[in-house]
Parts: structure tokens; sequence; C-alpha cells
């Protein structure tokens, strides 16, 4: 890793990486990241400025977030739920990346993990004829700043699909002003 950093200062004269580093004292490994300037001065030639942060906790902490969100998928995955998110302004229903399993907005006929002009989209998907005031009534209960909707709906997504129900929840979060965001 040094001699990389090294190699990079000499051919750009500028150079920054992290770089998990052997503390001898200690006996442990440390991460940290390195900015190098290589700058030229008349009197002692050129001169190689090295400035370290010690971002080890940092590192630390990204770590265990990836072996949380890591849990937090296989829990989603096991428990056959759906994950999504709904942009109330926008009315853009997102399915996150790296949640998938059986189900995904495909299953319903959409390219993407996007779909635009939620809920109104999603009618022509099946939702049966008596669900479909209640349906778009969960989603009128969103824009209110109701921070807790949810609903049984039955979906038909083709003629060869039998019906089936399915639970529709959100939990609103609110910018700081306290409105839906």
């Amino acid at each position: 890793h040094q001699l990389d950093t090294v190699q990079k200062l000499d051919r750009f004269r500028k150079t920054e990486g992290t770089y998990r580093y052997y503390i001898p004292a200690t006996g442990d490994y440390r991460w940290y990241h390195l900015e190098a300037n290589l700058i030229a001065n008349a009197e002692m030639g050129e001169l190689a400025y090295f400035h370290y942060t010690d971002v080890d906790d940092l590192k630390k902490a990204e770590a265990a977030m990836q072996v949380n969100y890591r849990r937090y998928v296989l829990s989603v995955k096991g428990a056959h739920l759906a994950v999504w998110e709904y942009d109330i302004k926008t009315k853009r229903l997102t399915m996150p990346s790296g949640i998938d399993g059986a189900y995904t907005l495909n299953r319903y006929g959409f390219p993407s993990n996007v779909i635009e002009n939620v809920p109104e989209a999603m009618l022509p998907l099946g939702v049966s004829e008596l669900d479909r005031v209640n349906f778009l009534a969960l989603y009128d209960e969103l824009k209110t700043g109701k921070e807790y909707v949810t609903g049984d709906f039955w979906f038909r997504i083709s003629e060869n699909d039998e019906p089936h129900c399915e639970r529709i929840t959100y939990y609103v979060t609110k910018d700081s002003s306290g409105r839906p965001e």
C-alpha cells in the first residue's frame, strides 16, 4: 500500500487513500486515511507532505452497519416480506437495491424497481373492485401525516393467478417541521 502511494505521488504530485496499518506497540491494526502532496522547493528540491487521519472508528462503524444490513436483508427474505419506499410528494414507489426475492416489482409487471404515479398505477394490477376505494384511501391517509397506515387488499395479478390478500403497511417519516417526507 505505501509503495503504491509513493508511486502515485511521484507520478501525479498528489494522492490519497485509506489504508490499514499494523501498530507494533499494541499489536493491532488501525485504519488511516492518507493525503500526500509533492511540492517543489527551490532550496530543498521536492518536499513530500503527508497527512494521516485516524479513521479506525469510522471503518468499524461502516463494517458494523454492513453486518446489520445483511442481517436485515436476510430477515426480510426469510419472512417473505416486500420492503418498498413510497415518496408522498412524487407518488413514486421504489424497492431499495439489495432487497429481492419473491416480492419484486417485476412480479407485478413492472420492468424496474420503481413505479411512478402510485396508487393509480397499481389499480390495473388487479386490485379488486371491492378494495379500490379503500386502497386509494390508504394513500390519502399518508398525505395527512398519519404516522402509521395499514390495510389488507385483494390482488389478482393476471387471469391465471389466484386472488391473494396482501397487507400494505407504511410508517411515515417527517421532516424537521413535522410534514410527511
